[in-house]
């Protein structure tokens, strides 16, 4: 499509100009464009230099992951809840697992110790290979005041996150990066201010808003561990109501 990739290419600033951004790259490089699309992540430089960082007030949750060798990796994502941490189990390949585990601050301190919270998967893992290295990431709550300024969109985790217990932050950035695509020529040919880029803003609630529902009482079933476990055995007697609830959610 005529994009020029750049590996490896760490962005050390950027500045608003009148008509272009310009991108200041490590080793005095540099580039322009007329618009900046930052989908830097959850802890953004992009968005903290662009003074669009907005404080979270919410307990401190982090994730951490590796990926396990296995027999057979089957075709079901698991999920196991624990006291103040859960355990994800993704199939990846046909012999291959990502283990993954959210936690609130103070839970553990590393991934056995994690993993040590849920006996039975442990007990299923001993002796697996792990193919990867302990990986996390966290705090993951990230707020913005804005998803535009002029010449500049955040995209993904850097336009705002709550959390990965629902599954769904590549699914979220794809479906807004679509909407982008659709509006940014109208948004370029006036201008690309922040007024022109509005429409990314309300596109982005339209998405955000069912995720943070969602995610916001899936947190709070797995903080009451005695309604959660009545809800789960609800779920396996009557299957389809449960199921239609997800598909409403999260499509």
């Amino acid at each position: 499509a005529g994009a020029e990739l750049r590996e490896g290419a760490e962005v050390r600033d950027h500045r608003v100009l009148a008509d272009r951004v310009r991108v200041a790259l490590a080793g005095g490089a540099a580039a322009e464009a007329r618009v900046l699309v930052a989908a830097d992540g959850l802890g953004s430089p992009t968005r903290r230099r662009a003074g669009l960082e907005r404080p979270v007030r919410a307990p401190e949750r982090f994730g951490v992951r590796r990926h396990a060798e296995v027999p057979d990796a089957g075709d079901a994502v698991e999920v196991h809840f624990g006291d103040g941490v859960e355990a994800y189990v993704t199939p990846v390949g046909p012999r291959q697992v990502g283990v993954a585990f959210l936690f609130e601050r103070g839970a553990a301190r590393s991934f056995e110790a994690l993993l040590g919270r849920f006996p039975a998967l442990a007990a299923r893992l001993d002796g697996a290979a792990f193919a990867t290295p302990a990986r996390g990431a966290g705090p993951l709550a990230r707020a913005a005041r804005a998803r535009v300024a002029d010449r500049l969109v955040l995209l993904g985790d850097a336009a705002g996150y709550l959390d990965a217990v629902t599954g769904e932050g590549l699914s979220l950035a794809f479906g807004c990066a679509i909407d982008l695509a659709a509006l940014l020529p109208g948004a370029l040919a006036r201008g690309a201010t922040a007024h022109d880029l509005a429409a990314y803003e309300t596109a982005w609630r339209r998405r955000y808003g069912p995720y943070a529902r969602w995610t916001r009482l899936v947190l709070a079933l797995s903080r009451r561990p005695g309604l959660r476990r009545r809800l789960i055995a609800l779920a396996a007697m009557a299957p389809r109501p449960f199921e239609r609830a997800v598909a409403a959610a999260v499509g």
